[in-house]
């Protein structure tokens, strides 16, 4: 069960996953996430597709690595891997286009990161939105 630990939505490690079963034609999410070493998540869109949360997979495909859509796109550029640090995904969907910005968290949750790396990508149709607890 996931549980709230210092103001953070904390994952119990394998296991259950947040699901939002309302129905989003375009829309922007922003994610905030912190993974330990050899940690493997990701948020699924519409559904069916899912940007990858890891820091683990870089034996693994392209499109398994952090910020790619599993199993069909690679993030260009690659994006790092940082475990044990917040970072954030702004992810948004339009139509059959998906863009992921990934950033730093700020040490202040009030403050903003101006450091960011866009990767645009293509993909396509579904409904539903939910964040993958991973492992």
């Amino acid at each position: 069960m996931w549980k709230v630990e210092d103001g953070s939505l904390v994952s119990p490690g394998n296991g259950p996953e947040l699901i939002n079963d309302s129905k989003f034609e375009d829309f922007k999410l922003h994610v905030e996430f912190n993974c330990g070493a050899n940690s493997n998540s990701g948020v699924y869109l519409r559904g069916r597709y899912e940007v990858q949360i890891e820091t683990d997979s870089i034996e693994e495909p392209p499109s398994h690595h952090m910020g790619g859509v599993y199993g069909f796109l690679r993030a260009s550029p690659e994006l790092p891997r940082k475990p044990g640090e917040w970072q954030s995904f702004d992810i948004t969907l339009v139509g059959r286009w998906i863009t992921v910005v990934q950033m730093a968290r700020p040490s202040s949750i009030t403050k903003k990161s101006q450091a960011s790396r866009a990767a645009p990508w293509t993909a396509t149709r579904t409904a539903g939105t939910h964040l993958s607890s991973g492992k």
